[in-house]
Order: structure tokens, then C-alpha cells, then sequence
């Protein structure tokens, strides 16, 4: 093995490489978690989705995924593929 891999020795690289699977690992779990809560607060439901109560305000899904994306400052797309 070459005692340099690019601009680090073998023995950096090695660190690096642990480094960024422990953040890959990182990564995935907080996606789930972020869709776990996204799906807490916009369960998946049959066509037609949940009906509001007497005198009770319904957010649609778009709406309150779109809020949650927006106070967690990032795209809300990325929150539905999350879910």
C-alpha cells in the first residue's frame, strides 16, 4: 500500500475513512428519525386523507409538511422523501 493516498498518509486516510462512515451512519439514522417524525405529524392515509373534527382545522398534507420543512430549514421535498 502507498504511504501517501493523495495529500494524506495511509494512516489519515484510514481515520478519515472511519470518520465518514460514522457520519454516512449519522446521516441515515437522522433521516429516519426525520421521517418518523414527519409521519407523526402527517400520517400516510387512504385517498382523501383525514377529515376534521366539528370546529376543528385540518392543515393539508402539503401544508403541514411544508411548515415542519420550513421550521427545520430545509426542503420539503427532501422532509417527503423522509417520510
Amino acid at each position: 500500500m502507498p504511504t501517501m493516498i493523495s495529500h494524506v498518509s495511509h494512516e489519515r486516510y484510514e481515520q478519515i475513512i472511519t470518520r465518514g462512515r460514522e457520519l454516512v451512519e449519522l446521516q441515515t439514522r437522522s433521516q429516519f428519525e426525520l421521517g418518523d417524525l414527519a409521519l407523526e405529524i402527517e400520517p400516510m392515509q387512504p385517498h382523501g386523507g383525514a377529515h376534521p373534527g366539528r370546529g376543528e382545522a385540518l392543515f393539508g398534507v402539503l401544508e403541514s409538511l411544508q411548515l415542519f420543512a420550513d421550521d427545520l430549514a430545509i426542503p420539503v421535498k427532501t422532509l417527503e422523501a423522509y417520510r
